[in-house]
């Protein structure tokens, strides 16, 4: 996700920042900056940051799995506005119900606001892993990993 889709989702659903969906570094770590937040709680305006021109295009940081999870929710539920709660950020993909730390949370088969199958996910480490490094073409076409990279 890209630092103007979280700023959009931001301003959609955090007016009052209940979950922690913001955090300050997002505008401090002068590594990453790109997200700055204005006025107080029940009002909260979020703005892209221009760091030597626009960050809007750039990946977001400082997301905790929970929030990545809320964000999906957000697209999966059709962008709406208004309090973080079960049609906005609480359900869909998984069940959230307030959860902010803790083990990631098993999916959904069906998105309780749409009836539907979950259309936006955060990927296991398996699923992950096999998008980074799985080919079907490797073993004269059998399919295989190529192998990841070590750090030195």
């Amino acid at each position: 996700m890209t630092i103007a889709q979280y700023t959009a989702f931001l301003n959609a659903i955090a007016k009052t920042d209940s979950y922690n969906l913001y955090d300050t570094r997002m505008a401090t770590d002068l590594n990453s900056a790109g997200i700055s937040r204005t006025r107080t709680s029940g009002n909260h305006v979020y703005s892209v940051m221009e760091n030597s021109g626009s960050s809007a295009n750039r990946p977001i940081t400082y997301v905790t799995w929970f929030a990545a999870a809320r964000f999906a929710h957000w697209l999966a539920n059709g962008q709406p506005s208004g309090a973080q709660n079960s049609s906005t950020t609480e359900n869909g993909t998984y069940n959230l119900n307030g959860a902010t730390s803790g083990n990631a949370v098993a999916k959904n088969s069906i998105n309780p606001n749409t009836g539907s199958t979950p259309t936006y996910s955060i990927p296991t480490y398996d699923e992950w892993y096999k998008a980074a490094y799985y080919s079907p073409e490797l073993n004269n076409g059998t399919g295989g990993y190529y192998t990841p990279p070590r750090a030195i």
